[in-house]
């Protein structure tokens, strides 16, 4: 019996200390800038670079995504209808946070590294539909990408982690497994 009240109390001590990291949400996440005309590799003055940057739960395409959003919003501000991508680069930002690694034999918490994803992007604003001769670039139409990519605005954070909530759902389910066992046992 003393087992039993043992692991129930672990239980529920455990399930009270997690809280969840959301994602990182599109408002968060992004940084822009116009290219100064002497720096432009085009030469053109409506050159400009997007950065965005998640954490360690958001997905590279999530991010990507968020780049390409911020860049057609960029883009309608200036009054374009038009942007191509000149050049695009994925990765990850690596950063330490509190934590457990797991490896080959071994487990080990406290400071991790954490690999974050980043996306940048090159954009040049047109007002008449470009030709592009380099086929690494991609011309887009400013607003079928964020009519494509609108429903990533008002995206909500999740509630506030509650660590009451979270320890009387810990007791509730906790509880269940006796209940569960003795099912089991008739």
């Amino acid at each position: 019996m003393k087992k039993l009240l043992l692991i129930i109390a672990s239980s529920i001590f455990l399930v009270s200390c997690y809280s969840p990291v959301p994602l990182t949400l599109y408002k968060d996440s992004y940084r822009d800038r116009q290219v100064e005309s002497e720096d432009s590799e085009s030469g053109n003055e409506n050159e400009y670079v997007v950065v965005t940057k998640g954490n360690n739960l958001t997905s590279v395409e999530r991010v990507s995504d968020y780049a390409l959003l911020r860049a057609a919003q960029l883009m309608k501000e200036e009054g374009f209808k038009y942007f191509v991508v000149s050049k695009e680069v994925k990765d990850f930002a690596v950063g330490k946070a509190w934590g457990t690694e797991y490896g080959q034999g071994y487990v080990a918490t406290g400071l991790v590294d954490v690999r974050n994803p980043v996306s940048g992007l090159l954009v040049t604003g047109y007002d008449e539909k470009p030709t592009v001769e380099n086929r690494k670039s991609k011309v887009y139409k400013t607003s079928e990408v964020l009519e494509e990519l609108e429903h990533y605005v008002d995206e909500e954070r999740p509630k506030k982690f509650n660590a009451a909530e979270t320890f009387l759902w810990g007791i509730l389910i906790v509880s269940c497994i006796p209940l569960i066992w003795v099912l089991t046992i008739l």
